[in-house]
C-alpha cells in the first residue's frame, strides 16, 4: 500500500514526501489521476486532514 497526496494548494508542498512520491508515480505512469483502493494499491490521504491536523498526518523533510 502507498499513501500519496496531490498536494493541490497546500503550503508545504515543496517539503512533502508524500506529494513527491505521488508526483514520481505520476511521472512514472503517464497517469494524471489514479483510482484509489486495492486494485491499485494507491491510497490518497486527505490534504485538509493533513492542514487540519498542524501536519501530522504528513510526512516531510526535516
Amino acid at each position: 500500500m502507498s499513501l500519496y497526496c496531490k498536494g493541490r494548494g497546500c503550503p508545504r508542498t515543496k517539503d512533502c514526501i508524500r506529494n513527491e512520491g505521488w508526483e514520481d508515480y505520476r511521472k512514472r505512469s503517464h497517469k494524471e489521476d489514479e483510482q484509489e483502493g486495492f486494485a491499485t494499491g494507491v491510497w490518497f490521504i486527505k490534504e485538509q486532514d493533513c492542514i487540519e491536523s498542524n501536519y501530522q498526518e504528513g510526512a516531510f523533510y526535516d
